[in-house]
């Protein structure tokens, strides 16, 4: 015995128009295939981009690390702040960079003030290797950490946008192919029932008793044949 709600399921289909499915079908089909492309080259792009963060903010931290031992070695504080201000000033990523000597104590620091998210200038140095939502640090012995250790705090924020904006763009893509795709689809519908839709009307019309009543051939196809 057939249960109602196999039935009910089996009958589904049947209550919608050809053209209704085909267009389900095709929209389907394309946010399926949309969002996974999507998905798969944002996480692309955002692991290549962080990968070349980090490569990178460790070469900044190294040569910042060669190029102001000399002055920490002289206990030149003013030279080795000067030169962390001129790594901070020079890319828009770089948020923050300190020295601390071989016994943690802070020797200087560079302060991007427009970064809100880094408040390293009211409180004492981050530790190496902490990070935060959108700050990135790398650090690099100063002297083989005889003098202490450089550190430099990159932010990711300019890689999230470029990313979030590919995401909008390809999600607009995707929109695209789907309007795209569900116009193809519905003239494709109509060329395919228009023939059917004749017959259908023409078997009306004899049913109500009009022996005159004709189907027009539209094509020399399966559906012109049955016409």
């Amino acid at each position: 015995m057939r249960q109602p709600c196999t039935e009910g399921a089996r009958a589904l289909p049947g209550r919608f128009a050809v053209r209704t499915k085909l267009s389900g079908i095709v929209l389907a089909l394309t946010t399926i295939l949309g969002l996974g492309i999507t998905l798969q080259v944002r996480k692309s792009r955002h692991d290549l981009m962080r990968s070349e963060l980090a490569v990178h903010g460790q070469t900044i931290a190294i040569e910042l690390a060669h190029e102001v031992e000399t002055s920490v070695k002289n206990r030149d504080l003013a030279s080795t702040t000067e030169s962390l201000d001129e790594e901070v000033q020079s890319h828009p990523d770089r948020v923050y960079a300190t020295v601390v000597d071989a016994a943690g104590e802070l020797l200087a620091r560079s302060v991007d003030t427009q970064v809100i998210e880094c408040d390293i200038a009211l409180g004492p140095p981050p530790s190496p290797g902490a990070s935060t939502t959108s700050i990135h640090e790398f650090s690099a012995p100063i002297a083989d950490g005889a003098l202490g250790t450089v550190t430099v705090g990159m932010s990711d924020t300019r890689l999230r946008e470029a990313t979030d904006a590919l995401t909008v763009r390809l999600l607009l893509t995707t929109l695209l192919v789907g309007a795209i795709g569900i116009g193809a689809a519905t003239f494709l519908t109509w060329l395919l029932t228009r023939p059917i839709v004749d017959l259908v009307h023409t078997t009306h019309r004899v049913s109500h008793g009009d022996r005159s009543a004709r189907a027009t051939v539209w094509a020399e196809d399966e559906n012109g044949a049955l016409a």
